[in-house]
């Protein structure tokens, strides 16, 4: 498993006092439930089955073959298997003097946290089905989302850098189900591992990827 963190969310777990590779110890249960479901495949694609996710996007027939706005599949899976995680884990959503949603940084770590933990279950699912997958999670003041898509050569959502995200100060954590060759073309990894274990061990001998590395720099 590879995992990168941009710095923001490599500063989150540091001044809460946590390795940056620090997962929930279990996940909650509308979280449980998505994985409980299983992945599936359709037209090539890897998809949550779970109704709720679909619907709440399209209420339509789900054809692969019609991918309205998304010039790949790349595209079509991730807003198939997007939604908000201050939907699902229980968070306060507090309003700004903006009129804005305002989400406590406690808050935003516990969604990272949780997220980091449902990209490792998803990983291990798309794993059993040989479908090698990279995911995302998103997190900052106003809300958190997570989202995945099979890795296909040629073919990506996120940009290699991660702190080319600037816009809302998004705290973000990429994790690809591997091999370790996988990425070689869509940056560095920060660490690699079999597992979430496995994973921290590796950041505390190997160190991070350039991301870290231009931060201590």
């Amino acid at each position: 498993m590879i995992v990168r963190l941009n710095d923001a969310a490599v500063a989150a777990f540091e001044r809460a006092g946590l390795p940056p590779v620090s997962p929930a110890l279990e996940l909650v249960p509308e979280l449980r439930k998505i994985i409980a479901a299983g992945l599936v495949r359709h037209g090539g694609a890897l998809l949550f089955p779970h109704s709720w996710v679909v619907k709440k996007k399209y209420q339509l027939k789900i054809d692969p073959s019609h991918r309205t706005g998304h010039p790949d599949f790349t595209g079509w899976e991730c807003e198939l298997n997007s939604f908000h995680l201050d939907d699902v884990v229980p968070v306060r959503v507090d309003v700004s003097p903006d009129d804005e949603p305002l989400i406590s940084e406690p808050d935003q770590l516990l969604m990272l946290r949780q997220g980091l933990k449902f990209a490792h279950e998803v990983v291990q699912l798309a794993r059993a089905l040989d479908a090698p997958v990279r995911c995302l999670v998103s997190v900052a003041r106003d809300s958190g989302t997570f989202r995945f898509h099979r890795v296909r050569p040629g073919e990506t959502w996120a940009m290699a850098d991660l702190d080319t995200y600037t816009f809302g100060a998004p705290k973000l954590i990429e994790v690809d189900s591997g091999p370790h060759d996988l990425i070689c073309d869509h940056g560095s990894p920060t660490t690699v591992g079999e597992s979430i274990d496995e994973t921290r061990a590796s950041l505390s001998s190997y160190g991070n990827c350039r991301q870290r590395r231009r931060r201590r720099s």
